[in-house]
């Protein structure tokens, strides 16, 4: 397993890849973890509402995107699996981010055990490579139940119980961009999993109209993540980016160079967040993000999972 702290940006194609050769599931292309694209490549997605069909959503109508992403609470686990089945039935990667029932120490205790044993259970049924974050961007959550080593605690103890278990799951631990900020205050090393295969960081241009925020190119974002991982994967499982009312197309261009950026720099997958954020609309998808979205999606280096990857029967 490569080690996750470091110095430098890996700015070189696919710095760090392992030459190890991990073990196979069905379906799963050959790599370091379940569902890894390869060189070169990356899924490319967007969040889907809960329990509704991929084609009854609009951003997978309009383009052929490869990957969903959906969050859910600790009681939707049928729902969940219902979700996963749909999307690999589709040929399209299921990356589901879940809470977790009570506090993040008690998912390591016995009492807590259980409910995580039947989340992997119901993933692996599902036969086919499944990404899956618990408790993704817990840096907002701390309390006084909820503390940085409970969390990294929480994330060895999944990832280990999900090798045993649910060997075609990749479990990916989700962190927020603004914790690799200077500005944040925050300390990255807090939050960070050696143990984990591939680390996922949500990634915003969070620039404004009014000129309250600057423009950020993706590479710039994740260039501060690389400063801290240089060498271990990365996804994006929230990307973000607002309109400019003075150049329609900025918006768009910046969704094309995201992907060229993880194309050469093992950023295995982004996907679009297509959702009210805090109640601001002002990231979900309109035609001009949509229609950069579909060129994307239509790239010959979109990592695409074969239709009806089903369970076995």
């Amino acid at each position: 397993m490569a080690g996750v702290l470091g110095s430098g940006l890996a700015g070189s194609a696919l710095a760090g890849c392992s030459t190890a050769e991990p073990a196979r599931t069905r379906d799963a292309p050959a790599g370091r973890f379940p569902g890894d694209p390869g060189p070169g490549r990356a899924y490319v997605g967007a969040t889907a509402p809960l329990g509704v069909a991929l084609e009854r959503t609009p951003a997978f109508t309009a383009a052929r995107l490869s990957m969903s992403r959906r969050f859910y609470r600790p009681h939707q686990l049928d729902v969940l699996a219902a979700d996963v089945a749909r999307d690999l039935e589709a040929g399209v990667l299921p990356f589901v981010s879940c809470k977790v029932p009570g506090s993040w120490a008690r998912v390591v205790q016995r009492p807590g055990r259980a409910w995580l044993d039947r989340l992997l259970d119901l993933l692996d049924a599902a036969g086919a490579p499944v990404w899956l974050a618990v408790h993704h961007e817990p840096e907002n959550d701390v309390s006084a139940r909820h503390q940085p080593e409970d969390w990294r605690a929480m994330q060895r103890h999944v990832i280990a119980r999900a090798r045993r278990r649910a060997p075609s799951v990749t479990v990916v631990p989700v962190l927020m961009q603004w914790t690799f900020s200077p500005a944040s205050g925050r300390r990255p090393e807090d939050w960070l999993i050696p143990e984990a295969d591939v680390l996922g960081v949500d990634v915003y241009n969070q620039w404004r109209p009014d000129g309250r925020a600057p423009w950020e190119e993706f590479a710039a974002l994740v260039g501060r993540v690389r400063t801290l991982v240089p060498d271990l994967p990365l996804v994006a499982p929230e990307i973000g980016c607002r309109a400019d009312p003075a150049d329609p197309l900025r918006a768009g261009n910046w969704i094309r160079t995201a992907f060229e950026f993880c194309l050469l720099n093992d950023v295995v997958a982004m996907a679009y967040f297509d959702a009210e954020f805090d109640g601001d609309a002002s990231y979900r998808l309109d035609a001009e993000r949509t229609a950069a979205l579909a060129a994307v999606a239509d790239r010959p280096e979109v990592a695409r999972l074969p239709e009806a990857t089903g369970p076995a029967r």
